[in-house]
């Protein structure tokens, strides 16, 4: 797999949240997407700034990583894991309607790799990212979310192509 490598602006999402434990990433987030698409929740967010694209974005150290020790998602409860959120860029955070979720992404560098095939050739090719990728370049993961882009190329079948944008320096 070869990245492009891109330089992206900060930008503003808003979506619904999902907070998760390390080592159950690969169930929990498939049926995060599976309740949000049966809810219809998705199409309040294609409603926003750029209706052809839906993020997944991975807060905490999932790092496509899934067995990684946990990073403290509150410091007071001591709960281990990470935050994953399904989401759709917004202009600004008063486009934030209600039981959503606003976050800003901060501007910076990308590894942005292609993945081509159905859902189940997503967490493969996290994986293979991570592990053969990243290891065997001269990049390090920059202190950021990473996420999944899905837009009009993405119908979740076989012949569907999305992104996922890796933070590096």
């Amino acid at each position: 797999m070869k990245p492009v490598i891109k330089e992206k602006d900060e930008f503003f999402v808003v979506g619904f949240e999902l907070n998760t434990q390390h080592g159950s990433c690969q169930q929990d987030v498939p049926k995060f997407w599976d309740t949000i698409s049966k809810k219809e929740l998705l199409n309040k967010l294609k409603s926003l700034k750029k209706p052809e694209q839906v993020f997944g974005i991975c807060y905490g150290s999932c790092s496509g990583r899934c067995s990684d020790p946990g990073v403290a998602l509150d410091s007071k409860a001591g709960e281990e894991g990470f935050r994953y959120l399904i989401c759709s860029e917004a202009e600004n955070c008063c486009d934030v309607p209600e039981g959503f979720t606003f976050r800003t992404i901060p501007k910076g560098k990308y590894a942005v790799f292609t993945i081509k095939g159905g859902s189940s050739k997503i967490q493969k090719g996290v994986e293979s990212i991570y592990k053969n990728w990243l290891s065997n370049t001269s990049y390090e993961l920059a202190d950021a979310p990473s996420f999944e882009k899905y837009d009009a190329a993405w119908p979740g079948e076989e012949d569907s192509e999305m992104e996922i944008w890796i933070p590096i320096k």
